[in-house]
């Protein structure tokens, strides 16, 4: 055979296609795994960064643009397939261009100066040498790790006198310790001029710190000389020594040239210098380690050893580094040759600068929690000057850098930005992207598709199960289980609540929250309740009696000094472990607000909170969350407490329509407004205290009245409509969403049953009719879904689809109706349909839990963001419903045998091609979604793809998915059996996806600050179970009959 033709058959190979799929994908979940253990950079260097990693990608692009010459996809009724598959080829064309042609770094600018200097992200080792007039330069990207030695030896010098650099060893986060060995060693903690340093010193060695220097057994004629003989280590001086024993305080002097003997946890004072003798060593060796600590590990630098050498001569030094900080060069000479070498971020100019006019940090009162940081830049360009502010999700765009709002000096008076220019490797990609948008919408709706003849396909298998006759079958119960979560609180300061009544004519009053939008008090009330307690009650332990969110909301306001020492604020006591017992409150779920305050008045959070607001959002673990979650809801406690949030009051003639609290000082307010405006509330509350005690709410309600009117009066301009208010209040009311998510699980889970047996009992009129009186209350459901959009749509006067909780919403209504419309297709579309809306619902519910009130902390809130993780999310729906069909058909497997039963076959037939229709939205949905995270990110940070964990499972579904809708190109792989098993297996990648890179991956997902989670005894069980049930199905039917032969192609 030609081996030309030979190499281009196994290219363009199905086979091979499925195993550079597989082989993508496998490596990608075990650098994850890898990163875990040994960190970031060890997985960039070993898999990431890696010419073979590179070497599999450049294959899969290959095979597929093979593939489309190959099958001719450019053909008008394969445009569809086509589109996307050349998407796939131009989108790795894009992050190949990234990877050689993007650059990435940061900028450090103080306020009132300039900069054009960039320091890259990535380590170099650089080098200078000047010799005889003949300057040379050299530098060298580092691929560095724990687990990988530099591979460098390069020809520093010039041409006619070289001079060898080669690495010996690295040490990331380099931390002294002792092995065996040859060598005497002392351990000192010494101090001179306000330095101090713990060093490990080596017999003949000396250190300098300050203008001191100490030695061990040296021959130095100034310093400090430590002698060690035998066991024993004297020292003697030309100055006076003071000393002092830890343990007894027992204090004196030696007078000077006398020899003394230097003791362990004594400290000495000679002159400027202090130091205390911490152990001293024979027959060890001082080497070097990675710290393990990682408070430890941020405040050492890599260590690296080099041999400098010539054709005559060799000799080592040692070079120091620490990421993002410039490093100073090390001098070295060897040979009459002399050189400036250092490892460190590359340094280079922009062809324009940058001049920081003011950096602006806004706290919150009452703590030191940043609300916002933005940096008021001016871009110099010869004569050109532009102004410009950055913040978060406002990035500087100049002549193809783009400028990201990173972090900022600990003073406060600097501002750090990331800079990225990759202007090619973005446009490419995201060309790739929209072609991958346009192909997948057209392979789902295009005539000639795949899923188009699924489709007609699914209408023929329901023809021929209308003419059999079913044969019956027991079917085992299903159970449903349930859990009852239970709150106590221990406090008996407790108010009783305002009187129902009034407190919902109270919330029915206007206020403008801090986004500017004016709404009803009910639903700023409501999303404060949710926020600090993850519920829309609060019952008193002391008198029984239970607050709604109205009635919450004014107690609060009503009563700060009493309610401060309610527990109101939720927390998690598992990531929260080690700031409960800070309190001694380790089963506690709700702390109040005198909690977060020691007994010296400190907010206790003050140090986590600095360290979380320091880091990157990509760079917080589980607990730096969970610490700014708690700062959050700990500020919303502090301003409803504070009286901040009720902004009740607009302010007549105001240009810019704000609304103030009583208590707002300087507002500007007209005499007779003032008068009103201080006056009034308290009044209010003193009204309400009479209503409580003589039960006749007339006064209080025409107090309410008057605030009322003017709102009404002052306000006119910008109130809504009282319509609007009143939809709004309905909607808030009736909580529809919240309300039909366990009616869809229950509604699913009895149409699931009852579609199984309508498989055996076809004809059976008690199960047809009861089928039927479930699908109706699911359309019921459905419309009472619809209604709900409808109210939003109009209460919010605008279309429910701007945020995550209001995507996901409207994703589960799109499957609903998908459902719905796919109903005489087969009898498992609404049961399925149904029961994976209603875990929609439930994710949104989940965060319907977490509301945004107002911007309390400067973390990324983008649109962009919003769409993917809704996206990502509608995708779990459908991949759900394939694993979910994967098992119904290997227990109809089991259950039909090896023995030819027409209705049987037809029912798994029409159960698998169901799966693959699903399991191909589900993919598009994750592909989308997964690029739209790309998307956000760049348009955030400046880089579209950065291999986290929680990406690159992501990423690695999509493979694992790709691959399961590929099977069927191999012949020995197109059965039902196959693509059963495969949708099973495929959903643990999902699992893994939402949920397992939480709990088990590193440090930036896992919860309890890094300590992963037992595995929860049921995923073994599961697991086995699943096992047991594809293995007795491949041995009751020998992998079932073989599917039809139709490719994709």
């Amino acid at each position: 055979m030609d081996i030309f033709k030979y190499i281009k058959q196994v290219l363009f190979s199905n086979i091979t296609t499925l195993m550079a799929l597989i082989v993508f994908a496998t490596s990608m979940a075990f650098a994850t795994f890898l990163e875990n253990d040994f960190g970031t950079p060890a997985v960039w260097a070993l898999v990431y960064d890696a010419w073979w990693f590179e070497l599999v990608m450049a294959l899969l692009a290959i095979n597929f643009a093979g593939n489309i010459v190959k099958y001719r996809l450019w053909r008008k009724e394969k445009w569809a397939v086509f589109l996307f598959h050349l998407a796939f080829v131009i989108t790795l064309l894009g992050a190949f261009v990234t990877r050689y042609t993007g650059y990435e770094g940061t900028m450090s600018i103080r306020e009132g100066q300039a900069s054009n200097v960039m320091m890259s992200n990535g380590m170099y080792f650089q080098s200078l040498v000047n010799e005889g007039g003949e300057i040379v330069r050299k530098e060298e990207k580092l691929k560095l790790s724990s687990l990988t030695t530099p591979d460098f030896n390069i020809n520093i010098g010039t041409k006619s006198k070289p001079l060898w650099a080669k690495c010996l060893s690295y040490t990331p986060d380099a931390e002294q310790a002792l092995v065996e060995g040859e060598q005497n060693v002392v351990s000192l903690a010494i101090t001179n001029g306000g330095e101090r340093k713990d060093i490990f010193l080596v017999e003949g060695d000396s250190y300098f710190i300050g203008k001191a220097s100490i030695g061990l057994n040296t021959n130095m004629a100034e310093g400090l000389n430590l002698r060690m003989e035998g066991d024993s280590l004297y020292l003697q001086t030309t100055d006076t020594t003071s000393y002092m024993e830890m343990a007894t305080q027992l204090a004196g002097q030696i007078p000077p040239g006398e020899r003394f003997r230097v003791n362990t946890n004594t400290l000495y004072h000679i002159g400027q210098t202090s130091f205390v003798l911490k152990g001293s060593y024979h027959d060890v060796a001082l080497t070097y380690k990675p710290a393990k600590d990682k408070d430890t590990a941020a405040s050492l630098p890599d260590r690296m050893e080099l041999e400098i050498s010539t054709n005559s001569e060799s000799k080592r030094y040692e070079i120091y580094a620490k990421n993002g900080v410039m490093s100073a060069p090390t001098n070295v000479e060897v040979d009459g040759i002399k050189a400036q070498v250092l490892f460190g971020p590359q340094v280079s100019e922009l062809p324009f600068s940058l001049h920081l006019r003011d950096f602006q940090l806004e706290r919150y009162p009452g703590s030191r929690s940043p609300s916002s940081y933005a940096s008021e830049v001016t871009v110099m360009d010869g004569e050109k000057e532009m102004p410009y502010r950055i913040f978060m999700n406002n990035v500087l765009d100049y002549r193809g850098y783009r400028f990201f709002q990173a972090s900022y000096d600990l003073d406060e008076r600097g501002t750090i930005l990331s800079i990225n220019k990759d202007y090619w490797g973005t446009l490419i990609t995201y060309i790739g992207y929209t072609l991958m948008g346009i192909g997948m919408f057209f392979a789902l709706f295009g005539r000639a598709t795949r899923f188009q003849q699924l489709n007609k396909q699914l209408t023929w298998l329901k023809e021929q199960k209308k003419s059999l006759l079913l044969i019956p079958l027991l079917l085992g119960n299903t159970a449903l289980w349930s859990q009852d979560r239970s709150i106590g609180l221990d406090t008996s300061q407790l108010l009783l609540p305002i009187e129902v009544n009034h407190a919902n004519a109270f919330g029915a009053l206007l206020v403008q929250d801090m986004d500017g939008r004016i709404k009803p008090v009910n639903s700023l009330a409501s999303e404060l309740s949710r926020k600090l307690m993850r519920s829309t009650s609060f019952k008193s332990p002391a008198n029984g009696a239970t607050f709604d969110v109205n009635q919450l909301f004014m107690a609060l306001h009503k009563n700060p000094d009493v309610w401060q020492f309610i527990p109101l604020v939720k927390v998690d006591a598992e990531k929260s472990h080690s700031i409960l017992e800070k309190i001694d409150k380790q089963d506690a779920k709700r702390l109040s607000f005198r909690d977060f305050f020691d007994t010296d008045g400190q907010y206790i959070l003050i140090e986590e909170v600095e360290v979380a607001n320091n880091k990157k959002p990509a760079e917080r673990d589980a607990f730096d969350k969970e610490v700014l979650a708690l700062d959050e809801r700990f500020n919303l406690l502090y301003q409803a407490l504070s009286g901040n949030y009720l902004k009740i009051f607009p302010k007549k003639n105001d240009p810019d329509h704000n609304w103030y609290s009583n208590k707002f000082q300087k507002a500007g307010f007209s005499l007779e407004d003032s008068l009103f405006v201080r006056g009034i509330m308290p009044e209010y509350y003193a009204s309400i205290d009479r209503a409580q005690a003589s039960g006749d709410w007339s006064e209080a309600m025409k107090n309410l009245e008057y605030i009322h009117t003017y709102q009404q009066v002052i306000g006119a301009e910008v109130i809504p409509p009282p319509k609007r208010v009143a939809a709004e209040l309905w909607y808030n009311e009736l909580g529809l969403f919240n309300k039909l998510f366990p009616v869809y699980w229950l509604l699913g889970t009895f149409l699931l049953i009852l579609a199984v047996l309508r498989v055996f009992f076809y004809n059976n009129k008690g199960i047809n009719y009861t089928y039927v009186a479930l699908i109706v209350l699911a359309g019921l459901g459905f419309i009472a879904h619809t209604f709900n959009l409808a109210l939003r749509w109009y209460a919010g006067d605008y279309p429910p689809w701007s945020n995550g909780y209001e995507m996901t919403i409207l994703v589960s209504w799109f499957l609903m109706l998908f459902g719905l419309v796919f109903m005489r297709k087969t009898d498992f579309a609404v049961p399925l349909a149904v029961l994976f809306s209603g875990t929609l619902m439930f994710v949104a519910f989940l965060d319907w839990l977490n509301p945004e009130i107002t911007n309390l902390v400067p973390v990324l809130k983008s649109y962009w963001l919003k769409i993917h993780v809704a996206t990502i999310v509608a995708s779990y729906a459908p991949l759900g419903l394939c694993a979910l069909l994967g098992i119904t058909s290997l227990f109809l497997m089991i259950a039909k045998g090896s023995k030819p039963q027409q209705s049987m076959e037809l029912t798994i037939r029409e159960l698998t091609t169901l799966n693959e229709m699903s399991m191909t939205i589900g993919l598009y949905l994750l592909a989308i979604g997964t690029f739209l995270g790309g998307v956000w990110a760049n348009e955030s940070w400046g880089r579209y793809w950065a291999w986290d964990p929680k990406e690159t499972w992501a990423l690695i579904s999509i493979m694992v998915y790709t691959t399961v809708l590929h099977l069927r190109l191999v012949p020995a792989l197109r059965n039902d059996y196959i693509l059963s098993v495969s949708s099973v297996i495929a959903f643990f990648s999902i699992i893994m996806t939402s949920f397992g890179v939480n709990y088990y991956l590193s440090g930036l997902h896992s919860y309890a600050q890094g300590d992963p989670m037992p595995v929860p005894a049921f995923i073994y069980v599961l697991v086995v179970s699943i096992m047991v049930l594809i293995i007795v199905a491949h041995w009751r039917t020998n992998a079932g009959s073989k599917r039809d032969t139709t490719t994709l192609f």
